[in-house]
């Protein structure tokens, strides 16, 4: 499902988006924060996919809790683990 090549080990799912308009937003709350996030995007996935697809945000270890308070706040996620 995601390009695992893109995924630093350690590195902590906290919210699942449909698209990357949604994956922006929630790199954008959770940037504002301090927060380090990285985006994975649909594995497979080319230029003329456009923008959607199933994207992972993804933070540090350590970082996770308040990232999802955060996301919690301002959107549905969907994470696993959590």
């Amino acid at each position: 499902m995601f390009n695992e090549v893109y995924k630093p080990e350690g590195w902590v799912q906290v919210a699942v988006t449909q698209d990357s308009i949604s994956a922006g937003m929630l790199e954008s709350a959770l940037k504002g924060a301090g927060i380090t996030v990285l985006i994975q995007k649909p594995a497979g996935g080319s230029a003329y996919m456009g923008i959607g697809g199933i994207h992972g945000v993804l933070v540090p270890p350590g970082q996770e809790d308040e990232a999802r308070e955060i996301l919690r706040d301002i959107w549905d996620t969907d994470d696993e683990g959590g």
